[in-house]
């Protein structure tokens, strides 16, 4: 089923991918989603909403799931998760 799903995927590419863009699409197909913290822990991409933006304009559909996260103070803190929806995988 992953392989399908990275299939369907492949096939609304628009344009080729920069390096950041590959990165951030394998990363969602292999893991389910991505943080921003595993965008700069796993991919080197610091700004994840640019490479998710870039993505959604080359033809990727790409939704945002908020999600509670600690911060270092263990404060509760908000963030985007960035997930493929399942109509597409």
């Amino acid at each position: 089923m992953i392989l399908d799903t990275k299939l369907k995927v492949k096939r609304l590419i628009r344009e080729p991918l920069t390096t950041q863009e590959d990165r951030v699409l394998t990363h969602i197909l292999d893991n389910g989603s991505i943080d921003p913290l595993e965008s700069w822990m796993e991919c080197g991409v610091y700004r994840l909403s640019a490479v998710i933006h870039q993505l959604r304009n080359n033809g990727i559909p790409i939704e945002n799931i908020g999600t509670h996260v600690k911060n270092r103070y263990g404060e509760d803190c908000k963030v985007g998760k960035y997930v493929i929806p399942e109509e597409v995988a």
